[in-house]
């Protein structure tokens, strides 16, 4: 930044007015009339000198503004310079260098303008020099004649009030002199520091207290008035203090007022910039840079208080004397005594100080001990040694029960090394067997695989074709009645139904013939046998391609020792390692492994099993089912009937047996067939009264369910089918109609007679949903439709009748029921001379109204 030059506009001028009774002050007043005549000759001229000198330093400054005022200079942006103090690096933007390019006229101007300023300097060190011999010399005479200027009275003062006007002036030249000697640096252009600033506030300050008596105080700064405090304080004294540099006293700043003090900064700073540029000499640049260290050191030193730095090192002092005090009794970690930076200001209250004093020093008060407490001590003393004694006798015991107790084990597991050697040996044998019988298993899998899924394909194939044809029997039947019945004639049709309607028509005809030769035919009724016929070319290749699996399985473990290929040899090893060590054959749970590990022997075996079509092997009579209950013979050293063994086969059941049976249930199980029915009902009873794992909670058993509902609920959708024609197309016989309707209503009740097959099986809520709400409610429409007159109607409601048990009957509320109970009153009436058909309807009847 720019140096401001201090204008002597700024100092305070003193007036004299009727009221102003204390101008003979300290700063030497003209009211002294005892100086001598060689002062005032020495004061008269230094002060005409002083005066002509700033009269011409004036003219030259206009003289100066006029020159740069008619220039125009052309401004360029200089680099910035790099300065000593961090912040002169980024001032703000109302900060602009300029480097002024000028003319010839305007190098000679700066150059006199150079030569002013140091004839005006040389003139006013010579006046400043004498100016302070001459002030001691008045304060010296001031000082002696003080007394009697006081006594001075009110017509003298008068007097001296009225004087003429060249007193006056001589009066303020030589007030301005004194304020020349007391701050020099202030009417030399300089900035003063803030530590003379601050001692010249001070030095004011006391002057104004000191001479306060009988006089008016220049000082109107602004204080705390506070009763409950002796002394007041300043109030913001940098912002209130009225002091000379502020012309204006205590104003208000305005943004008006700002800009006009910046302006005129500005325009200093440009004047100072254009006399350095001019040529300055290097004696103004080392000035200025010794000024700027000098602040710089100054603002270092404000940082730290050295009082308080001195307080701080005597209470380090005390704590060090204290600390070796305590040390001399007691040993410590040394101290690190190096003395840390102090940056801040630390301000200490005198509560804090109090306390700070009486922490660092030793107290001298002692505290009487009676000769009871000592004894008191001496007795808690002998108590806590005599409980550490007993805590180390009791753990000494301890120990020693211990030790005694490693040597029993010691003695004990050198007598059982045998068999724990023994014991290794066997879970070494049965680690490397089971190595090997995995990897022969790994091996096997994938043809096992193969033949399954070639025989599943030939059987499942054959269940699909059989499902197929007679839907497209029943749907063949349905289009010739429903023409028929609606007059339509029928067209020609096509070959592949023609072809149908043929077979159709022999194998009724194969199976009439063959129900003739027995008493079946007897009571025998249209729909209620099983269309799965098959012509013996197909029956002869089918059986060739089962031969041909059967062939390959028995060759799958050709290659293989009986040890991995035979299930009793493989489970004589397992047997073996229960014989020697129950316990670890429990806890790694080979029991539940077991049946995994024998399911591919199990499942090639089961290969060709189908018990829906034939019952000639149930699983009993299989070879992995005798294996597993002739394990246990194989050992002499366990229990046949040990708990282990004889779960075995019915885990193998569950995991790999329930299995198979889904399978089959879910692509070969056919619902309208009530061969396959009893078979299917019959095994899984077997199984589950020979298995007592087989419970609802049971996934696999779970999954079987699911299987036979979906299954069961698939026919009822797919292959039930009762259609409904109106009285006319049932009695006229050429329609086909009625037939038609006979044998789909014969076929729901095959349905449910086939169902009725699983009832130990499926609970008797799913049951009642199958049966009531999904066969009965479709026959119900069609036989209300019929002729209720003939017959044929009181043989199906009888068989209805028989299917529905008295259970089912007890919630009435089923929409299938009620609609029953109609059905069986109408047909009732009509036929009321069958006496015996009566009495059942009624016995039907009353005891659905009764429950």
């Amino acid at each position: 930044m720019f140096r401001k030059v201090k204008t002597r506009s700024n100092l305070r001028q003193r007036l004299l007015s009727d009221d102003d009774d204390s101008d003979s002050g300290d700063d030497g007043g003209g009211g002294v009339t005892s100086g001598t005549a060689v002062a005032s000759t020495i004061k008269e001229s230094l002060i005409s000198r002083t005066v002509e000198q700033q009269q011409q330093q004036q003219q030259h400054a206009e003289k100066v503004n006029k020159a740069e005022g008619n220039q125009k200079p052309h401004a360029g942006v200089v680099t910035e310079e790099h300065h000593l103090l961090s912040f002169d690096n980024f001032e703000g933007d109302d900060i602009t260098d300029f480097k002024i390019k000028r003319k010839d006229p305007n190098k000679r101007l700066d150059k006199l303008t150079k030569r002013a300023k140091l004839r005006q300097k040389a003139d006013n060190e010579a006046v400043e020099q004498e100016t302070s011999v001459v002030v001691k010399q008045i304060k010296q005479e001031v000082k002696t004649n003080e007394p009697s200027i006081k006594n001075i009275n009110t017509s003298q003062s008068k007097q001296w009030k009225v004087k003429d006007e060249p007193v006056q002036e001589e009066t303020d030249l030589e007030q301005d002199s004194v304020i020349r000697s007391k701050f020099p640096s202030a009417f030399r252009g300089e900035i003063p520091d803030a530590k003379t600033v601050y001692e010249a506030r001070k030095k004011r300050e006391k002057m104004r207290l000191v001479s306060s008596n009988g006089q008016i105080p220049l000082d109107d700064v602004q204080r705390l008035k506070d009763k409950s405090v002796a002394r007041s304080r300043l109030i913001r004294e940098d912002e209130n203090d009225l002091s000379d540099e502020d012309p204006e006293g205590g104003r208000f700043y305005s943004l008006k007022s700002l800009a006009a003090d910046d302006d005129e900064r500005r325009r200093n700073e440009h004047m100072d910039f254009l006399a350095h540029e001019g040529g300055g000499s290097d004696d103004g640049h080392e000035q200025s840079d010794e000024e700027v260290t000098r602040w710089e050191r100054e603002q270092m030193k404000k940082g730290v208080s050295s009082h308080k730095v001195e307080m701080l090192e005597r209470e380090r002092a005390k704590m060090e004397a204290v600390m070796k005090a305590i040390r001399s009794s007691m040993e410590l970690p040394p101290e690190n005594r190096e003395q840390l930076p102090m940056e801040m200001d630390i301000d200490f209250s005198e509560s804090d100080m109090l306390s700070l004093s009486q922490t660092g020093r030793v107290s001298g008060k002692t505290i009487a001990v009676s000769l009871k407490e000592i004894l008191s001590k001496l007795q808690q003393r002998k108590k806590d040694g005599k409980e550490s004694v007993n805590a180390r006798e009791a753990e000494f015991e301890r120990t020693t029960a211990q030790i005694q107790e490693n040597k029993e084990m010691i003695s004990k597991l050198e007598m059982e090394e045998p068999r724990i050697r023994e014991r290794f040996q066997v879970y070494q044998d049965i680690r490397a067997y089971a190595r090997d019988l995995l990897e022969c298993l790994s091996e096997k899998i994938s043809e096992v695989k193969d033949l399954e899924s070639r025989m599943a394909e030939i059987l499942d194939g054959r269940a699909r074709r059989l499902r197929t044809r007679r839907r497209n029997d029943v749907h063949d039947m349905y289009d010739e009645c429903s023409a028929a019945a609606a007059g339509r004639p029928l067209h020609q049709r096509a070959p592949e139904v023609s072809q149908r309607a043929a077979e159709r028509e022999a194998r009724r005809s194969r199976r009439r013939r063959l129900r003739e030769n027995t008493l079946e035919g007897v009571s025998h009724e249209e729909g209620l046998s099983t269309d799965d016929e098959e012509t013996n070319s197909e029956i002869i290749a089918r059986q060739q391609s089962i031969d041909e699996i059967r062939a390959a399985a028995n060759v799958i473990f050709v290659d293989a020792l009986d040890d991995f290929c035979r299930i009793d040899r493989i489970l004589s090893r397992f047997v073996d390692w229960l014989a020697h060590d129950e316990e670890s054959f429990v806890n790694a749970y080979v029991h539940l492994c077991i049946p995994k590990l024998i399911s591919l022997f199990i499942r090639l075996e089961l290969i060709d099993w189908g018990p829906l079509e034939n019952d000639s092997r149930p699983v009993n009579s299989m070879r992995w089912y005798e294996d597993l209950i002739g394990c246990a013979a194989v050992s002499s050293n366990i229990n046949v009937e040990h708990p282990i063994l004889v779960s075995l086969i019915p885990l193998c059941i569950e995991k790999v047996v329930l299995w198979k049976i889904t399978d089959l249930i879910r692509e070969r199980w056919d619902p309208l067939s009530q061969h396959q029915c009893r078979n299917l009902g019959f095994l899984l009873n077997q199984l589950i009264d020979e298995c007592p794992t087989l419970v609802p909670s049971s996934r696999p058993v779970q999954k079987l369910l699911q299987t036979i509902c979906l299954r069961a609920q698939d026919a009822i959708d797919e292959d039930l089918f009762v259609p409904i024609y109106s009285k006319q197309a049932v009695e006229n016989p050429a329609t086909g109609c009625k037939a038609f309707l006979d044998r789909q209503t014969w076929t729901s009740v095959k349905l449910i007679r086939c169902l009725n097959c699983l009832s130990a099986v499926l609970s008797e809520e799913k049951m009642r949903e199958l049966v009531l709400d999904g066969i009965v409610n479709r026959v119900m429409p069609a036989l209300q439709c019929a002729t209720i007159s003939d017959q044929s109607m009181i043989r199906k409601c009888r068989a209805l009748m028989k299917l529905i048990p008295a259970a089912w009957r007890e919630n009435n509320t089923r929409i299938a029921l009620r609609n029953f109970n109609d059905l069986l009153g109408k047909v009732a009436e009509e036929h009321k001379n069958n006496r015996e058909f009566v009495k059942e309807v009624k016995k039907f009847v009353i005891v659905n109204k009764c429950c």
